[in-house]
C-alpha cells in the first residue's frame, strides 16, 4: 500500500515545485510583470495546476504576448514514458477516462481570455521518430504551426497528424490551427532533485 502513494506524493511534491518556480519570479526584479501565480487555480479544468499572469504582458517567443500562461503537469515516477501524436486524443495519457487533452485545450481556450497560452509538462518524452518531434520548437515548447500545416493530404507525415486531430475535434483544418496556437509541450522535465537544486 505504501508503495502506492509514493508516486501520488512525487507527483504533488514534483507540481509544486513547478509552482514554487514561477512564484519566485514574484521577487525578481527582472520579472517585474509577473503579478499573480496560482496553485491549483480556480481556472479551466485541465490546465489549472498553475497559473501565471503577467501585467504588461509576456513576450512569447512564438506566439506573440501572453496575458495568463496555464500550466497542466503530469509527473511519472520512471523515465520510460514516450508518447506520440496519437496520444493526445487518447484520455488515458494524462489520467483521464473520457476526456483527452486536446479536447481539455479546447474547451480551456473558450473560457480563457484572449493572450492565454497553455503547457503541458510532463516527465516523459516524445518518441523517438513520431512527428511530434519534428513539431515542438526547443524556442518555447510550442507546436512549429508552420510545419504541420504545410501541403500535403491526409496520407502525408503531417497530414496524418492534422486529420487524426480534426477528426477527433470534429473542427476543420483551420480551427485546428487556432486551438494549436499557444499549446505548448515541455517534455522530459527536470527531475525532482534538479527541481530541488
Amino acid at each position: 500500500m505504501a508503495n502506492a502513494v509514493v508516486p501520488r506524493h512525487q507527483g504533488d511534491q514534483f507540481q509544486a515545485r513547478i509552482f514554487w518556480v514561477h512564484a519566485s519570479s514574484l521577487l525578481n526584479p527582472d520579472h517585474h510583470n509577473v503579478i499573480e501565480v496560482s496553485y491549483e487555480a480556480d481556472g479551466p479544468k485541465g490546465f489549472d495546476d498553475v497559473v501565471v499572469c503577467y501585467d504588461p504582458p509576456h513576450r512569447g517567443a512564438t506566439n506573440g504576448r501572453v496575458t495568463v500562461h496555464h500550466y497542466q503537469v503530469k509527473y511519472h515516477v520512471v523515465a520510460s514514458g514516450r508518447f506520440g501524436f496519437r496520444d493526445l486524443v487518447l484520455p488515458a495519457f494524462t489520467g483521464g477516462t473520457e476526456v483527452s487533452i486536446l479536447q481539455r485545450l479546447r474547451e480551456a481556450k473558450a473560457k480563457s481570455a484572449a493572450g492565454s497560452a497553455f503547457t503541458l509538462i510532463t516527465t516523459d518524452r516524445i518518441s523517438d521518430g513520431d512527428p511530434l518531434g519534428d513539431l515542438r520548437s526547443n524556442a518555447d515548447n510550442s507546436l512549429r504551426l508552420d510545419k504541420l500545416f504545410v501541403k500535403g493530404g491526409d496520407r502525408s507525415r503531417m497530414g496524418e497528424v492534422r486529420k487524426l486531430w480534426r477528426e477527433h475535434l470534429g473542427i476543420t483544418d483551420g480551427e485546428l490551427r487556432d486551438l494549436l496556437q499557444g499549446f505548448h509541450l515541455h517534455e522530459e522535465h527536470k527531475t525532482l532533485e534538479q527541481m530541488r537544486d
